[in-house]
């Protein structure tokens, strides 16, 4: 269930990267941000954090970024850039023969804007290549969550992931108020 964060209330977000250019990759981005968002609120929950999780999803911002009936790249790309600067946490999927361009384009800037800012690199694809199955530029964002998907279990990845989210998360937060 989503509720509306309220003014001053202290939030965790979460910029959930990666390929969103097919029906199902859209669709598969829905069903993911809506699990890691309850994943995520509940492992802040059970560490006993007042934080509200609060996810952000690039191909649901896109839809306000429409004028004149036609999406506004620019303000597509400064979205894009904007919150991977800005949130707590990026959740970024390494999936496919090589990651998306769009995604490793978002990790590169974040990890340009401050190397300390907090990534989560997932991969469930089964297929190899160079570094753990991607590209050896990735390690910039520590070491991946790797569940190989020869199942279908979604909620363990999502776990997986929300898991590493909030502890790398957390950390950044609590080294930011030092």
């Amino acid at each position: 269930m989503t509720r509306c964060i309220l003014k001053d209330e202290p939030v965790f977000s979460v910029y959930v990267a990666g390929s969103l250019f097919t029906l199902f990759e859209r669709m598969g981005n829905i069903t993911f941000a809506q699990l890691i968002k309850g994943f995520i609120q509940g492992e802040l929950e059970r560490r006993g954090s007042n934080l509200v999780c609060q996810v952000i999803l690039p191909q649901e911002e896109a839809k306000t970024l429409i004028k004149d009936g036609k999406l506004d790249l620019e303000a597509v790309v400064a979205n894009c850039i904007h919150h991977a600067k800005t949130v707590t946490v990026m959740v970024a999927s390494g999936d496919g023969p090589d990651c998306d361009s769009g995604t490793c384009i978002e990790i590169g800037v974040r990890h340009g804007y401050d190397p300390k800012l907090p990534i989560v690199l997932y991969r469930t694809d089964f297929r190899g290549s160079e570094e753990n199955g991607m590209n050896a530029m990735l390690k910039i964002c520590g070491e991946p969550v790797m569940v190989p998907s020869f199942g279908e279990d979604l909620h363990q990845l999502v776990q997986a992931i929300a898991k590493v989210a909030v502890e790398r998360g957390l950390a950044f937060l609590n080294a930011q108020a030092a």
